[in-house]
């Protein structure tokens, strides 16, 4: 039998390559990130343990989630961050910079078929472009930072081709809540996933950013998608390489092939504290709000920030509704005020942060108290995950609406309505 698409890369970056699912292989790491969340815990375990950093090449910082923090600790984590990157030539993508895993890409230090590793649970969202990013403990990552590997079990791969054809105004946000209404969050647990079909061939990168970055919520170790010319023009003028892409073959052994036509797609909503628990937007329709958030590593990019500006253009955020939209990299942020879309957002009453994750974690950026409703764009809603108050998820288009509505509603209504 033949090799799935995980295993492929996998065999590339081990010494064994003849590998199958189950087994558990030492895995070169072509990349080893290191957040501001982590990078203390994992550059003390250097420093306590005598340990070097093998290949500083290789080795990142990115300041990427408590960039706008007032912490005095957390200002002197940064501090001991940039002293340490700096005695060993580790390049730092500073605070404001932007999400890690996008920068990787944008930057062209991942392309189709590396390996990375990280303590971001999101990371995996390199599947947009055919590689593998991994979730690790800090340990895990800073055994890679001094050994250039890290053991790795090989997952079982599920197969899910889609087709049919998307709606107007429907996102590949939108196709993720979709497959997460199908799977839930234990379905695919423990599996990597090829998604194939006509509806992957025909998302942009931007979108399989977004649905990529969804995985984890359906307990997917990845969602890997074979790249499409798009995907392999943008990493080929990023990477300056002629990388070679890994694809599966045609007759790979898989758990199990699934086939699922999205024509009856619709636009859910995910309820507080459960981003699995999803219902149709009419059902949540008429829900006050009381801020809204566009940004994180799933809806940070410049299609999402044009998506959003296409419904606020003309139009007032509701009074008492604070909307906060945060580019998820810097690049991004300079695009968007050069095609006007910051001058949107701030006529319409939005805060506009400096890129970054600014809606995972409790920072600055988007904190709501007890009793507060919530509507963002990021990827988990869990209790406490942005502060005390409820959180509700959805799409730019359906969450920038809302915003302008002071309510959930559809985009269509607040395009009639204005």
């Amino acid at each position: 039998m033949g090799h799935t698409m995980i295993e492929k890369i996998l065999a590339k970056h081990s010494a064994n390559d003849n590998i199958k699912a189950g087994e558990i292989i030492d895995m070169f790491v072509d990349l080893r990130v290191v957040s501001d969340i982590s990078s203390n815990s994992a550059f003390k375990q250097l420093q306590d343990n005598k340990l070097k950093v093998t290949d500083p090449s290789k080795t990142f910082f990115a300041f990427d989630c408590n960039s706008s923090n007032s912490e005095l600790l957390l200002t002197e984590n940064l501090r001991n961050n940039r002293d340490f990157a700096k005695e060993n030539n580790i390049r730092v993508f500073d605070a404001h910079s932007g999400i890690s895993s996008h920068l990787m890409i944008d930057q062209g230090l991942a392309f189709p078929g590396c390996t990375m590793v990280s303590a971001d649970k999101h990371i995996n969202l390199l599947g947009a472009i055919g590689a593998i990013g991994q979730g690790m403990s800090e340990k895990e990552v800073a055994s890679s930072i001094t050994t250039g590997k890290v053991w790795f079990r090989i997952p079982k791969t599920i197969k899910i081709t889609l087709s049919g054809q998307m709606p107007i105004r429907y996102s590949a946000k939108d196709l993720a809540l979709y497959l997460l209404s199908i799977f839930g969050s234990n379905k695919l647990l423990g599996y990597s996933v090829e998604l194939d079909g006509e509806v992957i061939e025909n998302l942009s990168l931007d979108g399989r950013i977004s649905l990529a970055s969804m995985a984890s919520e359906m307990g997917a170790v990845t969602f890997l998608m074979k790249p499409n010319q798009e995907v392999l023009d943008y990493c080929r003028y990023k990477s300056k390489s002629d990388f070679k892409v890994l694809l599966p073959d045609v007759d790979a052994e898989y758990e199990e092939e699934l086939h699922i036509n999205i024509d009856n797609i619709e636009l859910l909503i995910a309820r507080p504290g459960r981003p699995f628990e999803l219902v149709p937007l009419e059902k949540q329709k008429g829900t006050i709000i009381d801020s809204a958030f566009i940004g994180t590593c799933t809806n940070g990019r410049i299609e999402d920030m044009r998506i959003t500006a296409g419904i606020l253009k003309g139009k007032k955020v509701a009074s008492g509704i604070v909307l906060k939209i945060v580019p998820s990299t810097d690049e991004i942020w300079t695009q968007s005020l050069q095609e006007g879309l910051i001058d949107i957002f701030k006529e319409s009453g939005a805060i506009v942060a400096d890129a970054g994750c600014g809606g995972c974690s409790s920072n600055w950026a988007t904190s709501n108290c007890l009793g507060d409703v919530t509507f963002s764009t990021g990827n988990r809603n869990f209790p406490g995950q942005i502060g005390r108050g409820d959180i509700y998820l959805s799409s730019p288009a359906v969450v920038a609406a809302s915003a302008v509505a002071g309510f959930i509603t559809h985009p269509d209504d607040v395009s009639i309505r204005n």
